[in-house]
């Protein structure tokens, strides 16, 4: 913002305007954060109003919506209050009653003495009624190793047949040479299965299936290698 003052008399008589260029601070600012603890109905919205001092007083809340308004920061249907936390500097509120399986959009923001900010857009999707996650394998050893997985979903039963695809190369298309024996879990249970006489040095492709209801689902494609098999040598010397 540019301010010209009146013209000042200068030491040989003449007048001149000086321009006297001003920066307009605003009183804070505002971060949308990542949503947290999202389920199928409900999902954790969480914001952070950046200022030092903080200001005496703000107002937050949260602007959501199934369609995006990244243009438009004032133009979601949904808007509900945050709770302060830290501070005040860091705010959240729980919104339910979603849509299972469905992508949102939402954006922070802040209020106080007429000054209204706002963080940039994010977005967050439900869970399904009923998912299954591929979880990293553990216990890994040269010709072994164990798969793990996880079923979610709002009710517990009725159970899932679950199982593990692996490969030596990615499936993409989910048409492993190789299925692990099928388990019968209940939803919120997690899995796991034992393979043996692995070779040694090798990366391995897996992933978690679930078939519940006549629908199969899948998780992730994750992987792992085994590491290479010890030597007599290494025995002896304990390495």
């Amino acid at each position: 913002m540019a301010l010209i003052c009146p013209p000042a008399l200068a030491e040989d008589g003449a007048t001149a305007e000086v321009d006297l260029r001003a920066t307009v601070v605003k009183p804070f600012c505002v971060v949308t954060l990542a949503a947290c603890d999202v389920g199928p109905t409900e999902a954790i919205l969480w914001g952070a109003v950046v200022a030092w001092p903080p200001p005496s007083h703000v107002d937050v809340s949260f602007g959501w919506d199934t369609t995006s308004h990244k243009d438009d920061p004032g133009g979601y249907p949904n808007w509900v209050p945050g709770d302060t936390l830290l501070l005040g500097l860091v705010f959240h509120t729980r919104v339910s009653g979603l849509t299972p399986g469905k992508t949102y959009y939402f954006r922070a923001r802040a209020q106080a003495d007429g000054y209204t900010g706002y963080g940039c857009e994010l977005s967050f999707t439900t869970l399904s009624e009923f998912s299954v996650i591929t979880l990293p394998a553990k216990e890994i050893e040269s010709k072994k190793a164990t798969l793990y997985g996880k079923t979610i979903g709002r009710s517990r039963s009725p159970k899932a047949t679950v199982s593990f695809g692996w490969d030596t190369q990615p499936r993409a298309d989910k048409k492993y040479k190789n299925w692990t024996s099928a388990q019968n879990v209940y939803v919120g249970d997690t899995f796991s299965a034992r393979l043996t006489n692995l070779k040694p040095n090798t990366t391995y492709y897996f992933r978690a299936r679930a078939v519940r209801g006549g629908v199969t689902y899948y998780g992730e494609e994750l992987s792992f290698a085994t590491p290479p098999q010890k030597s007599l040598w290494d025995w002896i010397c304990g390495n």
